[in-house]
């Protein structure tokens, strides 16, 4: 059952010019699953009253009570967005319910492929982080496309876990990178031939733009592929 509480942004991290990651400390911490989301709300509400204008936003860290915080990867663009990054800072309360939904499902014995494009990335990162990943063994695959190395959220972390945990993979591609080349990047766009590599046993994640997700569906339907799940993530 979702709870109501109040939040304090205790942190904010610049990325980038329009992305900002926002640490919230809940005065209520309450368990949550990988690939949750929480709405959240400038108004401080209690649970007896009218829910107010809000905004959906996946979290991006995973449950630890030691930590007692969530943190959630925002992209400014429309309205809500906009109010956040103009009006907010840190040390602002908010207003959060939560957890909600149940994205990353799907069969404990297969092989699990994680496909995200920008700021999709962002219900992955709750399970990269859980005890349930450092426990798999059957083989998880992250294929990862921003325009840039910039945007490549939560890089050196990806690229840390992949050093310590040998059954997780990881491939990037960067569509607008013309400067500096390295073999850890492919500059173009993700191609479902290197996905399909992975086909057999797999459970299959997208997180990213709706264009994005629409795309590689039609594309995984052609290979015979339509359990895929998706979360359209702008």
């Amino acid at each position: 059952m979702a709870i109501t509480t109040e939040a304090k942004i205790e942190k904010i991290n610049y990325i980038s010019e329009g992305i900002r990651e926002y640490i919230l400390l809940p005065q209520k911490y309450k368990r949550f699953e990988p690939g949750q989301f929480l709405q959240l709300a400038f108004d401080t509400v209690e649970n007896y009253q009218i829910w107010p204008e809000s905004k959906a936003f996946s979290i991006a860290s995973n449950y630890d009570e030691n930590y007692g915080k969530i943190n959630i990867l925002i992209k400014k663009e429309k309205e809500f967005t906009t109010k956040m990054f103009n009006d907010l800072s840190e040390g602002s309360i908010v207003t959060i319910k939560y957890p909600f939904g149940d994205f990353l499902v799907g069969e404990g014995d297969k092989q699990k492929v994680f496909i995200a494009a920008g700021t999709g990335i962002t219900p992955f990162l709750s399970y990269f982080g859980c005890e349930a990943f450092k426990l798999f063994n059957k083989g998880i695959y992250l294929y990862y496309v921003a325009k840039d190395k910039v945007h490549l959220f939560h890089f050196d972390e990806l690229e840390h876990l992949v050093a310590s945990n040998k059954e997780f993979h990881t491939k990037y591609y960067l569509t607008k990178e013309n400067n500096i080349k390295s073999s850890k990047f492919n500059y173009n766009r993700i191609q479902i031939e290197d996905i399909m590599v992975n086909a057999l046993n797999a459970d299959f994640y997208i997180s990213g733009p709706k264009d994005f997700i629409i795309d590689l569906t039609i594309k995984f339907k052609k290979q015979g592929i339509d359990k895929v799940y998706s979360e359209e993530w702008t």
